[in-house]
């Protein structure tokens, strides 16, 4: 099942209780990249599948060691690779085919952006 907005919202404070990043779990701050976010997207999928997750998931607004949510000024839904929308860039650009949701928000006041992975 494909996670709404508000479902991926709701999952950052559980995803930033976690004691440490997990294979299927991964946070960000302002990474851009887009050859990173393709690479990313495909292996947290992956790991998400081995470790029996029905999504991975990529967490923009969240540091790394410490989980605490401090803000990104990344929005997925507005990013683009040249010309063309970050989504449809990665649509194509990922093989196998991946199902990746994105949202925007708010969580503890500052701005997030998680994906789900699948």
């Amino acid at each position: 099942m494909i996670h709404s907005r508000d479902q991926l919202l709701h999952l950052i404070p559980q995803l930033t209780s976690l004691p440490a990043e997990v294979e299927w779990v991964e946070f960000k701050l302002n990474n851009t990249d887009p050859a990173m976010i393709a690479e990313r997207i495909s292996a947290l999928s992956n790991s998400a599948k081995i470790n029996g997750q029905d999504f991975g998931y990529l967490i923009w607004g969240v540091e790394d060691g410490t989980h605490k949510i401090v803000g990104t000024k990344f929005v997925p839904e507005r990013a683009k690779k040249g010309n063309e929308a970050l989504g449809a860039w990665l649509a194509h650009s990922i093989h196998p085919r991946r199902t990746a949701r994105s949202a925007s928000g708010s969580a503890s006041r500052r701005r997030t952006s998680p994906s789900h992975l699948g």
